[in-house]
């Protein structure tokens, strides 16, 4: 998600983030 891109690059190393 464009609008959340900090959090997308996030989950791709910790998916837990996003559940």
């Amino acid at each position: 998600n464009a609008h959340n891109f900090p959090l997308d690059l996030a989950s791709v190393e910790a998916p837990s983030i996003k559940g």
